[in-house]
C-alpha cells in the first residue's frame, strides 16, 4: 500500500505587507527630509547680488510706464450709473 507523503511544514509569512508599507513610508520620509534640507541649504541663483543705484532725492522721478495707455481714448469715458 502507498504510504502518505509527509510534507514539511511551510514557514508562516506574517507581517510582510504591513512591514513593507511601514518601511517604505520611513524610507520615503527620510528621502524627503534629505531633499528638503539640501534645497534649503543650497545657495539660491535668484538672489540679486548687485546693489541698486542710490536714488537721487532732488532729481525728478521718471514717469511710470503705463502699458494700457494705447487702449485709452483721448477723452475719458462716461461713468456707468449705479443701479
Amino acid at each position: 500500500m502507498a504510504q502518505p507523503r509527509r510534507t514539511s511544514k511551510q514557514s508562516k509569512q506574517t507581517g510582510g505587507t504591513f512591514l513593507g508599507i511601514v518601511l517604505g513610508l520611513i524610507v520615503g520620509l527620510a528621502i524627503a527630509v534629505v531633499v528638503a534640507l539640501y534645497i534649503t541649504r543650497s545657495p539660491s541663483p535668484f538672489v540679486s547680488k548687485v546693489a541698486p543705484p542710490p536714488a537721487d532725492n532732488g532729481a525728478s522721478q521718471p514717469q511710470q510706464f503705463d502699458p494700457n495707455r494705447a487702449l485709452q481714448g483721448k477723452t475719458p469715458g462716461q461713468p456707468v450709473p449705479q443701479a
